[in-house]
């Protein structure tokens, strides 16, 4: 096990912001801290709070004051009911606060900038006292939401409203790491706060031009004196495992079988003690859900710690997991203690597929999950963006999938293609291995799913780790965007071939703050002579497609397929078969299939013989 102490994280490499369209801030990027904690805010079950003995909901802005000290009030605080306006802060939406209705705090640094040369400093004091002197141990709770840059961010908390301490919030904050939408923040004041008759407060920022911060329903409460929390969740080892079975301990949410089982599924989470008291028996517990059986499949623990009061340790369960059935599994994490009945439960999922690897939410292929995106291809240059991909077991990659942004523009032309990385080279500049065929996109590919093929299939080596990649082409007008999505637990670049994102020069790479929509299609078992024969687009004629469900299919005559019968097998994405159908070898058949019960999304049509396969992609919307 080991404590986090961010000063002893390991430096990656460059790191960059976005908005809505992710462009890029134009300055000397900071490095990003690889291992970094994240906060999801997802499927959390909040247990009940501690009873507050003062709260207030921000509705009456006359109960504030608003301090810019470096601008004379230009840039200052405002309580308001809009979010963040700024061309880069305001993705981050407003916060989804208990009584965000009725008013919030807001610094939109973002907005309010319009220089690296500037400083910003204000601070949204509440302006009266509150009595704490019932209380021993006080914390003060608040709701945030909150993306950081290279700002600071505290609660500055006084017992004379003379001199103040600063409790720094997100202090564990990596460059660009975003807080859920709320967040609920607990920061133990006792120093300050405990037993006084007058205690105040106020949220200060210090920045330069960096994204926002937002804070809403404030309240103090008696510092619980049991209080065991969870949160930074991995199943990929992003935090111990990855020091043991090499690569990244990256969350693959798309996770090939032949992959997984050659590396297990660790679970690793970071608990802390919030509470006065110590917390002895500290354990982490798992349990994983088929949910096509819909039963539990996996429960592990960790061994039992000690932790003192405001102390935070990463455990890992004793065993891992291997699955044995394909389809989604959702993973549940929890801790308790000798006096800590059961933290809250975090939800966290993963898809076990046959061939498709990959970082993304979007399980069904659609589109639905599929967040803003990162330019691909622009006036100022084609772009390259790929994710990274650690091999546990020799395989070879057939083909890349991407998720194209419905703001891409139909003629952008690009490619996809696939490079190693060589972790002796610092900083990362991986290695070209394969690409595709240019490829031209249509009307119909806009906020959906592009597959294109790798031919012929390159080889993949266990031990070593791969970027899949798709590279845009300079365009004034057919501008192209790839998807990105919020798994944190990866690693994702930016190579700038001309659009000058950061100061590393054309051809450089720089890490992306986001995963991309971006899959690699493996199958150890393909080789170069099937791969081959299973493109030759004269056999299959599949109208329309996508389709609602209901198409055609119509097979021509083609003397590579000897036999008398065709096999048809439809399969979806995980691999697993939804229609299979036998059919006479006439000169020429058509026949209309009916999918319109399955769910929407991507599919895989085999036409085969003892000889020879032609696979294509179907799409039902």
């Amino acid at each position: 096990m080991k404590k986090i102490y961010l000063s002893t994280l390991s430096i990656l490499f460059v790191s960059i912001a976005f908005s809505q369209v992710l462009h890029v801030k134009n300055n000397d990027f900071n490095h990003k801290i690889k291992k970094e904690i994240i906060h999801t805010g997802s499927d959390h079950t909040f247990q009940a709070k501690a009873t507050p003995f003062w709260t207030d909901d921000l509705s009456d802005p006359s109960m504030w004051t608003m301090t810019d000290y470096a601008h004379s009030g230009t840039q200052n605080w405002v309580i308001t009911t809009s979010g963040p306006t700024g061309s880069f802060s305001s993705t981050m939406n407003a916060i989804a606060s208990t009584t965000a209705s009725n008013g919030f705090g807001l610094y939109d640094s973002d907005a309010l900038s319009v220089s690296y040369t500037n400083v910003q400093d204000a601070t949204l004091a509440y302006n009266n006292s509150i009595d704490c002197s019932m209380y021993q141990n006080v914390n003060i709770q608040f709701e945030s939401n909150y993306r950081k840059f290279n700002d600071s961010i505290f609660v500055e908390v006084s017992n004379d409203n003379i001199n103040w301490d600063r409790y720094e919030v997100h202090a564990d904050y990596a460059t660009n790491t975003s807080s859920a939408n709320p967040e609920n923040v607990s920061l133990n004041i006792t120093p300050t706060a405990g037993n006084q008759s007058a205690v105040w407060f106020r949220f200060r920022f210090e920045g330069v031009w960096d994204y926002a911060w937002m804070v809403d329903d404030v309240a103090f409460v008696e510092t619980p004196k049991n209080l065991v929390t969870i949160d930074a969740e991995t199943f990929g080892g992003w935090w111990i495992g990855y020091e043991i079975v090499g690569g990244l301990g990256v969350d693959y949410t798309l996770n090939p079988m032949e992959q997984v089982t050659a590396n297990p599924y660790r679970f690793e989470a970071a608990v802390a003690n919030e509470g006065v008291n110590t917390q002895n028996n500290v354990v982490m517990y798992i349990d994983v859900t088929d949910q096509n059986s819909g039963s539990s499949v996996f429960t592990g623990s960790s061994n039992p710690i000690s932790l003192y009061s405001m102390d935070r340790d990463t455990l890992e369960t004793t065993t891992q997991f291997i699955p044995t059935n394909m389809g989604y599994h959702q993973i549940s994490f929890w801790a308790s203690s000798d006096s800590f009945p059961t933290t809250d439960t975090i939800g966290r999922g993963t898809l076990v597929t046959d061939t498709v690897y990959g970082v993304d939410f979007d399980w069904n292929s659609d589109g639905q999950n599929a967040e803003g995106g990162y330019y691909l291809g622009r006036e100022c240059g084609g772009q390259t963006l790929g994710n990274v991909f650690d091999i546990y077991n020799d395989t070879k990659a057939t083909s890349i999938s991407f998720h194209v942004n419905d703001q891409s523009v139909p003629g952008a032309d690009l490619k996809v293609m696939l490079f190693e990385v060589d972790p002796m080279v610092t900083p990362y500049s991986p290695i070209y291995l394969a690409e595709s065929d240019d490829y031209t996109l249509t009307t119909n590919d806009l906020d959906s799913w592009v597959t294109l093929k790798l031919d012929p299939p390159v080889t993949l080596y266990s031990g070593t780790s791969y970027v899949a990649a798709v590279q845009g082409q300079a365009n004034p007008i057919d501008t192209s965007l790839i998807s990105s999505s919020s798994n944190y637990n990866s690693l994702s670049f930016i190579q700038d071939n001309g659009c000058d994102i950061g100061s590393g020069g054309f051809g450089y790479w720089y890490s992306a703050s986001k995963a991309l929509m971006i899959r690699m299609n493996i199958n150890s078992t393909v080789s170069s002579t099937e791969f081959d024969k299973s493109i030759d687009l004269d056999i299959v004629n599949i109208y329309p497609n996508p389709s609602n469900g209901v198409f055609n299919l119509e097979l021509s005559h083609n003397d590579r397929f000897l036999t008398d019968n065709y096999i048809l097998k439809i399969s979806n994405i995980l691999g697993q078969e939804v229609y299979s159908v036998e059919i006479d070898d006439d000169e020429s058949s058509s026949i209309e299939i009916d999918l319109s019960q399955f769910n929407k999304g991507v599919y895989f049509i085999k036409v085969s013989d003892q000889m020879d396969s032609y696979v294509e992609k179907l799409i039902i919307e």
